[in-house]
């Protein structure tokens, strides 16, 4: 089995696209294509909404990205989901 996870690229200014990407993510943990399947990622095209992320010193933005990573990690947590912006 295999996922496509997206990320519209409006995330990075829209608070609602986020949790709808948060969502998404969470929905592979409790559906088990976190570590059940292989994953492709999309996003927009030129540095990315995951670069920029990853790049960004705005806490909420930069969320983004350390979900990111701990959902392709197999390490996404959702009890702790919260705490990703305070590490």
């Amino acid at each position: 089995m295999g996922i496509e996870i997206e990320i519209h690229w409006n995330a990075l200014t829209d608070s609602a696209l986020r949790s709808k990407y948060y969502a998404y993510l969470e929905d592979g943990v409790t559906k088990g294509y976190m570590a059940g399947a292989a994953h492709s990622y999309w996003q927009n095209s030129g540095p990315g909404t995951f670069y920029q992320s990853c790049m960004s010193r705005d806490p909420a933005i930069r969320e983004i990205y350390e979900r990111t990573y701990a959902f392709i990690k197999g390490t996404y947590n959702l009890t702790a989901r919260r705490s990703y912006r305070e590490k």
